[in-house]
């Protein structure tokens, strides 16, 4: 369903509107729960570069998806990009 959302969101709202941007984070905590990491990591960072161009890389906001992301390569294995 988050794919579904994502798709209808893009199309109606555009991939760099708030809500399309929680969509992206959302398909990354549900691969990143899944094991899916490389896939959460592409939907995370998607994710992050929307938050840095539109509130700015200190928002408590785009620290969640720092956090995220690190969190994604660290169960990865990854754990120099953690």
């Amino acid at each position: 369903y988050y794919e579904r959302c994502l798709t209808i969101k893009v199309k109606t709202l555009g991939p760099d509107h708030p809500s399309t941007t929680a969509t992206y984070g959302n398909l990354g905590n549900a691969y990143n729960d899944n094991r899916e990491y490389d896939k959460a990591i592409e939907h995370y960072e998607r994710c992050l570069t929307v938050k840095v161009q539109t509130i700015g890389p200190d928002h408590a906001d785009t620290a969640l998806v720092y956090d995220n992301l690190g969190n994604a390569f660290n169960n990865k294995g990854d754990y120099d990009k953690a």
